[in-house]
């Protein structure tokens, strides 16, 4: 086509229209697209951390991953687009299943007895009208909760009205979704949160949380918040092999925005990885916990409708709902029921403990002699730190 169009005279236009593969993982949950039996994974033992698949790539489901060798590379299976753009590199630590789907962790099986029954809290006054800010990143669900909270708010027989920011509406660009819910529809003059009007703040994502547009928001004294505060990579791990997710200073910048009490920090994919097997539920895992302490105002009843109205994975969304909410009762708990992140709780190794890990290391990699010229050397270099 670029051949033929190339001998028209004149200005020429060629249109090529595609699904993007974001909107292709869409439509392969709801089935309206044929699932790939392909997928990508990264052999944490072979990557040297170089960040060329991040480059070749330029794709946010790359990871960071820290290991006892540094920090390496990894692939989110639960927001990989599949359009192996990663591969371009030449990378011998890419590993690539054909016909397999990634093993997902089980939902955590809890004896319901072993748990009292969550006390109903305080839902706020929708009298005047009740600004909630709902943030995160393409493709993670953040439209799809609020149209749940809509349409919860509905049920309720509540006026609601609903906003959707979603900016470049790519996977992990920004998008808000600004709902203002009131007894009455007629009360509901505006449907963007003005500057400082926001009563809660439901955040799936800290880096957006913490950007200027959440943060003009916000007014201490007013606003209440709960962020999911999951370290999640931004483009700039795409250029910077090294970068490190500056999580301290997000969450400095919101408590005092806020002030301490008015804003909790909750690994809400992690507690939904670890709890329902997937981190898709992390979003509705933070509406359990943010319903909980009573920011948002609607009845369990109708969200639990609504979630069945949607029709999409009914009972795992009520679940993750649940734990939210028992999170936030019984964050101790629930957090021992999790687990740490990674599997297994990071104990830092003694020097000893250091040596003798890397010569049994490079024995298995290669043989006893290769281990051994590392210990000469190490003992040479420092003679107060060997191993027997």
């Amino acid at each position: 086509m670029q051949r033929e169009l190339r001998e028209e005279p004149g200005v020429s236009i060629l249109i090529y229209d595609q699904v993007c593969a974001t909107e292709a993982r869409r439509r392969r949950k709801r089935g309206k697209l044929p699932a790939i039996a392909k997928r990508v994974f990264i052999n944490e033992a072979v990557c040297e951390g170089c960040g060329d698949c991040s480059v070749q790539s330029n794709c946010l489901s790359v990871i960071p991953v820290e290991t006892a060798f540094g920090t390496k590379r990894q692939i989110d299976q639960s927001s990989c687009n599949q359009d192996f753009s990663c591969l371009k590199g030449f990378c011998p630590s890419f590993v690539t299943i054909e016909g397999g789907k990634p093993k997902k962790g089980s939902a955590a099986a809890v004896d319901t007895e072993n748990w009292p029954n969550l006390p109903e809290p305080q839902l706020p006054s929708t009298a005047q009208p009740y600004n909630l800010l709902l943030t995160g990143v393409g493709g993670m669900g953040v439209i799809t909760l609020g149209a749940l909270v809509g349409m919860a708010a509905h049920l309720d027989g509540k006026g609601i009205s609903t906003l959707d920011m979603t900016g470049l509406a790519q996977k992990y660009g920004a998008v808000f979704s600004h709902l203002r819910i009131a007894d009455r529809p007629e009360d509901i003059h505006a449907a963007r949160i003005a500057t400082g009007e926001a009563h809660a703040i439901l955040g799936g994502d800290l880096v957006v949380s913490a950007g200027s547009e959440a943060l003009s928001k916000m007014l201490e004294g007013r606003t209440r918040a709960v962020v999911s505060c999951t370290e999640t990579p931004t483009a700039e791990f795409t250029r910077n092999r090294d970068w490190h997710f500056p999580l301290a200073g997000l969450q400095q910048q919101l408590v005092e925005t806020l002030g301490r009490d008015n804003v909790e920090f909750i690994d809400a994919q992690h507690l939904a990885t670890a709890l329902m097997g997937d981190a898709l539920y992390a979003n509705m895992l933070l509406l359990g916990y943010a319903w909980q302490n009573g920011l948002v105002p609607v009845s369990a009843a109708a969200l639990h409708k609504a979630i069945e109205l949607n029709g999409a994975a009914v009972e795992a969304n009520r679940q993750a709902f649940l734990w939210g909410r028992r999170a936030a009762v019984d964050p101790q708990k629930v957090a021992k029921i999790a687990g740490p992140i990674g599997g297994q709780a990071f104990v830092e190794p003694t020097l000893d403990e250091l040596i003798a890990s890397r010569i049994a290391h490079l024995t298995a990699y290669q043989d006893v002699a290769l281990a051994a010229r590392f210990q000469q050397r190490i003992e040479a270099s420092a003679p107060s730190a060997t191993t027997n």
